[in-house]
């Protein structure tokens, strides 16, 4: 009875000091199974937060193979990887183009011309590249050409290049000022149609003032500065060079430099409705390397390597220690299935001499140099829905990307797609007729066939006659047709 009293007392005291009443557990049952219930759910929470995190970490732990082949499926560009939070992107493509063209010219003047016109084929680019984003605002490119093709102008050059080079260089966009700002070897056009790139091509050449006048320094070595606005319909370019960098991005050379700028616009561009206008304007105030300048276009059609390429027009070296100065000015536009526009590009240089400057044994002075061209092209779409995309940073043609491709067309469940067919027709001139001296003008008319099978994969077909007047080789009709298969990847 004391040890029974004692326990009472014992339990009465503990109740009091934990400030539950004695008994209390047996009137309320239902504490327990509250508990429980809380329990229960945060070991439901804890379960799904342990699915969630197990399922990130399966994906963060996804082998790059598998990640790779799903963004080559969904990519048109090339190969392409692109870092967990989206900020880096890397990819891998190129182009090959396989050219095929034939000649006829009046007989007996072959040896009028630097190399005869000869029926042949050529590996016209074959290109590797990789391009992407560092770190959001970083970009970079690089592109090589290793076909060692007529596109390669420089005849003379030693050691022969094997590997050309196009773009290497590191840009950095929205960071330090508003625009891109870009370092290395680099495009600087002057013509709408040479801001694009070769795959957009609408004929195998480009018009033969570019190559008589902006080819030989398209791509150089140098610092640029772009900036768009009012929703990219407006860009503005400019940019300092070193000449003499054309094939490589390497020249040596003291006080020499070029200056380039261009403006372009679209005030009119609406992509649903396939409509655009395009206008642009552009200059280079160029130094010449060693003082030294040559002026000559190729065919519209080429075969073989460029030592087997011949000169319509060759002015052959002269030598001013004035700059070279260029201008351009050019519109473009689209309607539907239609383009058609046309550009203009002129030189002036100053003080020119041949053989060598003053004071060099057999110098002659040519006075004033002059040199000018012009191109009128129109295009048309025969396929329902395919047109000429432009591209309003680059001012330049895009991507054609055929409505029905060719295969199969699973969209409609039905059919076959025949992919997008082209036609063009361009007149250009090219006039190196300048003053007392007359290296000859060329007038050509080119027509076009593109069949494009896919976004990537296409064949051209070029008629073009030529019609070179005066020069060294006297007046000359020359007939042309080429064609060409490219694809890119």
């Amino acid at each position: 009875m004391i040890r029974l009293g004692f326990l009472s007392l014992l339990l009465a005291v503990l109740a009091v000091c934990s400030g539950t009443p004695v008994g209390a557990q047996e009137r309320e049952p239902t504490a327990p199974a509250s508990l429980q219930s809380e329990i229960d759910e945060l070991k439901r929470r804890t379960a799904s937060l342990e699915n969630q995190l197990q399922e990130t970490k399966q994906a963060a732990e996804q082998s790059w193979d598998t990640r790779f082949e799903e963004l080559i499926r969904s990519s048109k560009e090339g190969f392409v990887r692109t870092s967990l939070d989206g900020n880096s992107t890397i990819r891998f493509g190129g182009r090959v183009q396989l050219d095929a063209g034939w000649f006829e010219t009046p007989h007996g003047v072959q040896d009028r011309f630097s190399a005869p016109f000869v029926d042949g084929v050529v590996l016209r680019r074959a290109v590797l590249e990789t391009d992407g984003t560092l770190w959001k605002y970083f970009d970079y490119s690089f592109n090589a050409d290793v076909s060692r093709s007529s596109d390669l102008r420089s005849p003379s050059q030693d050691p022969d290049a094997t590997v050309y080079i196009t773009n290497a260089w590191l840009a950095v966009t929205d960071l330090f000022v508003p625009g891109t700002l870009k370092a290395g070897h680099q495009i600087q056009p002057l013509l709408f149609s040479a801001a694009g790139s070769n795959n957009f091509l609408s004929f195998m050449e480009r018009p033969a003032v570019y190559d008589g006048l902006n080819d030989d320094f398209s791509y150089e070595t140098g610092l640029s500065y772009r900036y768009s606005t009012l929703n990219d319909r407006l860009t503005g370019f400019v940019g300092v060079f070193k000449p003499g960098t054309r094939l490589g991005g390497f020249g040596v050379g003291n006080g020499e430099y070029a200056l380039t700028g261009r403006v372009h616009g679209f005030p009119i561009y609406d992509e649903a409705e396939q409509q655009w206008l395009y206008v642009g304007v552009a200059g280079s105030y160029r130094t010449l390397a060693d003082s030294q300048n040559r002026i000559f276009t190729r065919p519209l059609v080429r075969t073989g390597t460029r030592f087997q390429n011949p000169h319509v027009i060759d002015t052959g070296d002269f030598f001013s220690s004035s700059a070279n100065q260029l201008a351009s000015i050019g519109s473009y536009a689209a309607l539907g299935p239609l383009a058609f526009g046309g550009e203009y590009l002129a030189s002036l240089q100053n003080n020119a001499y041949a053989t060598g400057l003053p004071g060099t044994p057999g110098s002659q002075s040519l006075g004033n140099l002059f040199f000018s061209g012009f191109y009128l092209e129109a295009l048309c779409f025969l396929t329902p829905g395919d047109h000429r995309p432009a591209s309003l940073i680059n001012g330049g043609f895009d991507r054609v990307k055929p409505v029905s491709p060719v295969g199969p067309d699973h969209e409609k469940g039905n059919g076959f797609g025949w992919g997008a067919w082209e036609i063009g027709l361009r007149y250009d001139r090219f006039d190196a007729n300048t003053g007392n001296v007359r290296w000859g003008r060329m007038d050509s008319v080119s027509a076009g066939v593109n069949w494009y099978l896919n976004a990537n994969v296409r064949w051209m077909t070029n008629y073009v006659f030529t019609q070179l007047d005066g020069g060294g080789a006297g007046n000359v009709p020359i007939h042309a047709f080429g064609t060409r298969i490219g694809f890119d990847f």
